[in-house]
């Protein structure tokens, strides 16, 4: 595979990824229900960055010791979204490549109403609830990923299923 071969696969992956949504599924539950917003890059970017060591780390505050919050559920989600922007864009993250508010906020917004109706869906709603409240576990506990498992290379196109 050339190089010019290799970013175009990149692009179109990219592309792939942001039309079907896939970087918010998680695995599909006991009941074969989709799980949204339950994507392990979620999980570990909210891990890294809610729950690190840090001094400065937000799980000094109550609100996180006890469950992930939605709004810091969907930045993480916007911020992800961005970066495969990008991807789809250059193939690459260009060393002068800077995320914009502008465009962060659009992709927040865009989150908030697919969020919205999995909140207002009787069995999604406690199912984020508790996955929310385990991370939040996980992570006053000490948790960090070490390596993201074989699962989370896979990804399926998807759109919020609310099965």
């Amino acid at each position: 595979m050339t190089k010019a071969d290799h970013c175009r696969a990149l692009k179109i992956r990219a592309e792939d990824i942001l039309k079907g949504v896939a970087h918010l599924q998680g695995e599909v539950d006991a009941q074969g229900k989709t799980s949204n917003f339950a994507h392990d890059a979620l999980k570990y970017v909210c891990l890294a960055v809610y729950y690190c060591n840090s001094v400065k780390s937000l799980h000094q505050f109550a609100k996180f010791q006890q469950y992930v919050p939605y709004k810091a559920l969907l930045l993480v989600t916007a911020i992800i979204h961005e970066v495969l922007c990008i991807y789809k864009m250059h193939s690459f993250i260009p060393n002068e490549s800077k995320l914009s508010s502008e465009a962060l906020n659009s992709a927040f917004n865009m989150m908030v109403p697919k969020l919205e109706a999995v909140l207002s869906h009787a069995y999604h709603v406690p199912k984020l609830n508790a996955m929310l409240k385990e991370w939040a576990n996980l992570g006053m506990m000490g948790y960090t990923p070490i390596s993201c498992p074989a699962a989370a290379q896979e990804s399926n196109h998807f759109d919020i299923i609310l099965d």
